[in-house]
């Protein structure tokens, strides 16, 4: 899997999750300090996100970040 790939699948998940809890971007951006844009592109897997924004946008949704193994 490469960067892009990557990219996209961690964006698609992070849609899904805000999407199933009824959360606006608008709502992430404001608890996360996210400017919209770069919310949009995250999603959209056009934008590299570091793990201190990761983690910021997860507890905006009231998520956690877990690691598990490739196998």
């Amino acid at each position: 899997m490469d960067k892009e790939e990557s990219r996209q699948i961690l964006g698609a998940k992070i849609k899904e999750i805000r999407e199933s809890k009824g959360i606006s971007k608008y709502e992430v951006s404001k608890k996360s300090g996210v400017v919209i844009s770069n919310l949009t592109r995250i999603e959209a897997g056009k934008y590299s996100v570091g793990f201190d924004i990761l983690q910021r946008i997860a507890e905006a949704l009231g998520c956690k970040i877990e690691l598990s193994p490739i196998i």
